[in-house]
């Protein structure tokens, strides 16, 4: 009899493990059939930096083919007619674009952001990276994005915060800020220290599906580590997505951040599984659906 407890227990904690392996890999990204990417771009940055993307899609579905358009949000004016091309996806399909803005517009020293729509639900992302002159792509340095449903993005009333601020001699911080909605829209910036103190503030008028970048130096001249960047949608009809970089000022190695999303968009899903243990025995592995 207890061996054949044994085995009960053992088969429940591999499957919750194997429950455990799938939710981690689903939350990597979200699949949607209208998403945004923060940032894009072949461009120089600071420092002698040489930035290019590289754009991943994949069709989510493993029967059903997919017709997907991107578009290049332009940074600094709005974007109702934006470059756009057409792709097909068949299913699973996955489909790379090096040095996207490149190679799919032609557009070159101009950032950006990227919107993906598709017939199905599709994952989008990307790596920015830097690549300097004369330097392989095996020594680049890179952050990842993936692509944000356009329906996550905050409106009238509604704040998201970005974590990760730090500007001082090692590092910078940019903050990248998408209009998602087709909407005009007025946005408060408001960056807090690691205690919670307010350092700085700024509001920003974005046009419909404007991207923008943000340098945190913009805003203030001071030193700050591990601080918050509250972005607050203060008025207009549109709707905002922000993310953040934290940049290394020698390597120009970077790591991104995603602005925190609205409980209610999870519904009431438990982020893991959760065993209840009773005596020799695991009952069952419980989530809410």
């Amino acid at each position: 009899m207890r061996a054949l407890i044994n085995v009960r227990i053992m088969k429940r904690l591999f499957a919750a493990l194997a429950v455990a392996a799938v939710a981690l890999d689903l939350a990597a990204g979200f699949p949607g059939t209208d998403l945004i990417l923060p940032a894009a771009g072949r461009v120089q940055g600071a420092g002698g930096s040489q930035f290019y993307t590289t754009l991943w899609v994949t069709n989510a579905s493993a029967t059903e083919s997919a017709d997907a358009t991107i578009e290049f949000l332009r940074a600094g004016q709005g974007n109702l007619t934006p470059p756009r091309v057409s792709i097909g996806l068949a299913p699973g399909q996955t489909r790379t674009f090096e040095n996207a803005t490149e190679t799919l517009f032609g557009i070159s020293g101009v950032l950006g952001g990227l919107r993906v729509r598709s017939s199905k639900p599709v994952l989008v992302a990307s790596r920015i990276y830097n690549q300097n002159d004369g330097q392989t792509v095996a020594g680049s340095t890179g952050l990842f994005y993936a692509g944000v449903p356009a329906d996550f993005a905050i409106g009238n009333g509604q704040s998201g915060a970005l974590q990760g601020v730090r500007q001082d001699v090692d590092f910078r911080y940019n903050a990248f800020i998408v209009e998602a909605s087709g909407s005009s829209v007025r946005v408060r910036l408001d960056v807090r220290d690691g205690s919670g103190s307010g350092i700085a503030a700024s509001i920003l008028d974005l046009q419909p599906f404007e991207q923008r970048l943000v340098p945190l130096s913009s805003l203030f001249a001071a030193n700050v580590s591990d601080g918050v960047l509250a972005a607050t949608v203060i008025g207009g009809d549109g709707r905002v997505i922000v993310c953040g970089s934290l940049i290394a000022n020698t390597s120009q190695d970077a790591s991104g951040f995603e602005m925190a999303f609205r409980p209610e968009l999870l519904g009431n899903a438990v982020p893991g599984p959760q065993a209840r243990l009773g005596g020799n025995d695991v009952a069952a592995v419980a989530f809410d659906r």
